[in-house]
């Protein structure tokens, strides 16, 4: 089922975000911050930056716009959104997603809140065995960035997606994943990231939302579907 149109030409990938979680406990994630919204105006302008990209919702999730990080100069149908202080957009209370329009400018973008201590804590029964780990994969990395890219690569080299696999219910199945059954899907994948980059003391939050890739060739839009729902990390690297 497609939920979002997008238009425009992007180089990579393109990740919406819909929301970002920033506390793992009891094997879930959630949202522990208090973020308060605030009203954005978004006027059209003849100088906005170019390329102009657009997501127009389509059907699905009726709460928040999907928008990529570093989205700025955001211009929508009735000129007014809701933002959070994790660059999370979202329509008024009265009304539903409909097309919005911006620009990935990052040194004009949404500002994102700076990391706090819940953005390294790691639960208590996970910190020993993940630190183990972290330190393992990551021996000789000096700064935050290559420690990151060498936790990433080893796990794209080590474990394998799947949809299909079963977890022992006594057993915690961020373990299992990560030390017997090295295989799942992309929360597995984040969230072993995410947490394992913290006991490294580096900042992460997960965001979820959707992957766009697939082209629609007689409408000259890309699509989002249901099963393009995907999770991923975000990490606070000073300068990036």
């Amino acid at each position: 089922k497609v939920v979002l149109r997008v238009r425009g030409n992007f180089h990579a990938t393109l990740r919406l975000r819909g929301i970002v979680y920033d506390q793992y406990s009891d094997k879930y994630w959630t949202v522990n911050r208090r973020s308060k919204r605030h009203l954005l105006v978004t006027k059209k302008g003849k100088h906005r930056p170019q390329p102009r990209l657009s997501v127009e919702y389509v059907s699905g999730e009726q709460s928040r716009y999907f928008i990529p990080l570093n989205s700025s100069y955001l211009t929508t149908p009735n000129e007014r959104i809701q933002i959070n202080d994790t660059g999370i957009a979202f329509p008024l209370e009265d009304e539903t997603p409909d097309i919005i329009e911006f620009s990935i400018h990052s040194s004009k973008a949404l500002v994102v809140a700076r990391p706090r201590k819940i953005d390294v804590a790691v639960p208590k029964k996970l910190r020993a065995p993940l630190k183990k780990l972290a330190l393992q994969w990551t021996k000789g990395s000096q700064s935050n960035l290559q420690k990151l890219l060498a936790l990433t690569n080893h796990l794209k080299r080590e474990y394998r997606y799947s949809l299909s696999f079963k977890r022992p219910r006594k057993k915690d199945p961020l373990l299992d994943f990560l030390l017997t059954n090295k295989q799942g899907h992309c929360e597995y994948f984040a969230s072993s990231l995410a947490l394992l980059a913290r006991t490294l003391r580096i900042p992460t939050r997960t965001a979820a939302g959707y992957l766009v890739s697939e082209y629609n060739p007689l409408g000259k839009y890309y699509i989002a579907r249901e099963r393009n729902a995907h999770a991923w990390v975000e990490a606070w690297i000073p300068g990036k």
